[in-house]
């Protein structure tokens, strides 16, 4: 198998998570959609795969990708577009401000009027990985299998295709003259009969462009491109290192391929020059001008996310920064404009006056949780005893006394600060750090001043769940019932408080609220399995749900938010698989996982 076929296996599972991630489950009493909730991805941007580029001037430009993302560029910014699909767009072409159309996993095909994107009746729900059109009333569509659809302006509708069953490209220059590319060949249709061109296909044609009839450039995943000069094909080296994953230009003499590893290339009619713009796999472009190019793909080592670059004629520009992956645990202060995520791989990230960057691998040891004070200085905790403070300059390691696992930290202030780990609490005075007396594992640690602390963990030696509360001078137990797993605590600033429950013989997760000396279980009745959650004060209670099936699978993964005594579901429209939640935020939580950095609120 070479480097494309594989890629291309990896992409078509990825885009299969993605829409299956970001579709509505098919759960038949889902929650309904909390409507009024802005979604916002800091990090990274763009949030998905960018598949396809199309657009009209340097400050009207499109890029579609994965899990339904539509992206504008006015000239300054890139930003988001309200899409109607979660399925993974593949396609675009966009012959007219008013009429500008997008195809992908699912069947989905979707129509922009000039004021808003929506859906078209496709006949099929088969991928969809190409559009191109000669009129408004002569587009086509092609995909898997085999599938040729065309749009006479009214309706989409299914027609007799070329033999190959993996349809993967088209471009054309009219009705009459259109080539359709597949894993196996390269077809040309005259408007009545398909033919195959005969070029011999060594992986899959992954692009076609071409100036006019008789100047047609293909590549069929390797650094050899084919070309057509009207007359007939001829297979070109053109002295690159790496495979073209597709053509585009302005003319016959600026053209432009890009590849894997960050390949970009330029032919001006008589050679090729070409350089690497890093560990991407860039799969489209488009442009006005020479020193106006936009080229973008994703990153190859699977860290989800996608990339754009602008050529200004001079260098290449990164739109967006990728700053990390495995991301575990994140904290902001109350209006948002800090933050700080922290990583599986020691990787520290903060986001100062709005902006998000990284501070780099700070240790070797993996990092489990984060939490700032107001003041500026923050604690990050994680394996082997490892604690790190900020202190506004750089991250320092601290000494705590203990080498175990720490999982958790939270406090009310610099100077009274809890850890939780493998074997103990324990307590920062601003000076000196003690065992707070807890004396069992701690999942978690919770509170909302220094004399109303909650923790909770596992008593080990009975297997059964602990929770504590701190009053300011002595910790209580508080009951818990049969329950042997408490993994996590959050609550209000108004004394409610909250645990996630984990039932073993019943295979299930509870969320309950402590009322009066016992705990209610307030879970969503959909959901089996509940991640990560927090409560905000004015937002409410924010949880990853899924359900558990044959061989241990998450379905149905969605995020819920509890709030007037009702659970409703937030799209978070292109990933779902987040480690963790902050509620320390007005108006709205963080979601934190792998890559992604969320933020919803109102």
């Amino acid at each position: 198998m070479n480097r494309l076929t594989a890629l291309r296996i990896t992409m078509g599972l990825a885009g299969a998570l993605t829409t299956a991630c970001g579709s509505d489950p098919v759960h038949p009493t889902s929650p309904p959609t909390s409507h009024n909730v802005v979604v916002t991805w800091e990090h990274p941007f763009p949030p998905a795969a960018v598949n396809c580029l199309a657009g009209f001037a340097r400050d009207d430009i499109y890029a579609v990708g994965g899990g339904g993302m539509i992206l504008h560029y006015d000239g300054r910014n890139w930003s988001t577009v309200n899409s109607p699909t979660r399925a993974s767009l593949s396609g675009l072409w966009a012959p007219a401000r008013d009429n500008i159309v997008a195809v992908g996993y699912n069947g989905a095909i979707i129509r922009f009027d000039g004021h808003d994107w929506n859906t078209e009746e496709s006949g099929t729900t088969n991928p969809l990985s190409a559009v191109w059109g000669s009129a408004p009333d002569t587009v086509y569509a092609v995909g898997y299998p085999g599938v040729v659809l065309r749009n006479d302006g009214h309706a989409w509708t299914a027609i007799p295709g070329p033999p190959s069953l993996q349809l993967m490209r088209i471009w054309g220059t009219d009705g009459a003259n259109m080539y359709v590319g597949a894993t196996d060949s390269l077809y040309h249709f005259d408007g009545a009969t398909w033919t195959n061109t005969g070029i011999y296909v060594r992986d899959s044609v992954w692009g076609i462009w071409g100036s006019s009839r008789n100047d047609v450039w293909v590549t069929d995943g390797t650094n050899w491109p084919w070309h057509y000069d009207g007359s007939k094909w001829a297979n070109l080296y053109p002295y690159v290192n790496y495979p073209f994953t597709n053509f585009w230009g302005l003319g016959p003499d600026d053209l432009y391929g890009v590849g894997t590893d960050g390949f970009v290339a330029h032919y001006d009619g008589t050679s090729w020059s070409s350089q690497n713009l890093g560990d991407y796999f860039l799969r489209t472009q488009w442009g006005t001008a020479h020193d106006d190019i936009w080229v973008g793909g994703f990153p190859q080592r699977g860290f989800g996310g996608g990339t754009l670059f602008h050529y200004d004629g001079v260098d290449w520009t990164p739109s967006g920064e990728f700053l990390g992956s495995g991301l575990r645990d994140i904290w902001s202060n109350r209006n948002g404009s800090r933050a700080i995520a922290v990583s599986v791989y020691g990787r520290i990230l903060r986001k100062e006056n709005n902006t998000w960057r990284s501070d780099g691998d700070v240790t070797t040891q993996q990092l489990n949780a984060v939490w700032g004070a107001p003041t500026g200085e923050a604690f990050a905790v994680g394996n082997a005893g490892t604690c790190l403070k900020f202190n506004g300059q750089s991250w320092v390691p601290v000494t705590i006394g203990t080498p175990a696992s720490l999982y958790d930290v939270w406090g009310s202030s610099s100077s009274d600060l809890y850890v939780g780990g493998e074997n103990d609490l324990w307590h920062f005075d601003g000076s000196n750090w003690m065992p707070a007396g807890f004396h069992h594992l701690v999942n978690s640690v919770w509170g909302t001043g220094q004399s109303n602390v909650y923790a909770c963990g596992i008593d080990s030696l009975f297997e059964k769940a602990v929770i504590q509360h701190f009053d300011g001078s002595s910790w209580t137990d508080m009951p818990t019932g049969s329950t042997k797993w408490v993994s996590s605590l959050t609550g209000y600033s108004n004394g409610a408080v909250f645990a996630r429950f984990h039932d073993d013989v019943e295979q299930r997760d509870f969320i309950k609220e402590y009322r009066g000396g016992s705990w209610e279980d307030i879970s969503p009745p959909q959901f089996s399995q509940l991640g990560p959650f927090a409560a905000s004060d004015d937002f409410g209670l924010v949880v990853v749900g899924s359900n558990l099936v044959g061989g241990g699978a998450l379905l149905d993964r969605m995020v819920l938010r509890f709030s007037a005594g009702e659970w409703t579901r937030m799209d978070t429209k292109y990933q779902t698989y987040f480690q963790s939640i902050w509620g320390g935020l007005d108006g709205g939580v963080y979601l934190v996982g792998d890559a992604a950095i969320v933020r919803c609120h109102y």
